[in-house]
This record gives C-alpha cells, structure tokens and sequence, in this order.
C-alpha cells in the first residue's frame, strides 16, 4: 500500500515534465494529487505508525501469555517429576492430579480458541 502511495506521489510530482503531459489537465491533476498527498502525508504516517503500534502490542500480550503458559507447563512437570521420585507414590496424587488438571484445561481451552479462528 505504502509502496503504491509513493508510486503515485512519484509519478504526479514528474508529470509535468513529461513533454507529453506538459500543460493538459492530467498534468494539472497529477500536481493537485502531489500536494494532496504531500499534505496527507503526517496523517499516512500517523495511522501506520497506529497500525505497528497494535501490532507489537499484540504480539507483546501473546508473548505474556506464553510465558504464562510455559511456566504452568514447567511447573506440572516439576510435580510429575517430584510424584516419580517418591518411594511411596501412591500414596499422595493429590497435588499431581490438581497439576494435570490445570494443563488439561488450559490446553481444552486453547483448543476452543484455535478451533473459533479457523475459517
């Protein structure tokens, strides 16, 4: 898009040096189109930098909450691999079962969501 603009920009600030466009009212239009976009441009570069802007802050709160999740992940690892190295495992599944618990629904619920997105 951007690269269409400065295309367009390009091509009505040389109109009028063009032998064949010199004087006629495409030429005319080409210079009014310039200044258009000249005065616009403030205003194209705002709403790109808005559009960035939500993009990395996308990008930011999805990076959050994979971190999140990598550390509930860890952490039900850590309390299977602690259940594992008990001499008396059967004893107490308590604290392994709730663990297991929260990754299944975290992946259940991640799975609802990728499932919405798909066309």
């Amino acid at each position: 898009m951007l690269g269409i603009i400065l295309f367009i920009s390009i091509a009505a600030k040389f109109a009028d040096r063009i032998p064949a466009l010199e004087g006629t009212p495409f030429a005319r239009f080409a210079a009014d189109t310039y200044e258009f976009l000249k005065d616009m441009s403030l205003v194209l570069v705002t709403v790109v930098a808005a559009y960035l802007a939500n993009v990395f802050q996308k990008r930011s709160k999805f990076l959050e909450r994979l971190e999140e999740e990598w550390r509930g992940i860890v952490r039900t690892k850590s309390a299977l691999y602690s259940f594992c190295e008990r001499q008396n495992a059967s004893t107490d599944v308590s604290s392994l079962s709730a663990a297991s618990a929260r990754r299944s629904t975290t992946y259940a619920s991640s799975m609802r969501t990728s499932a919405r997105r798909r066309p």
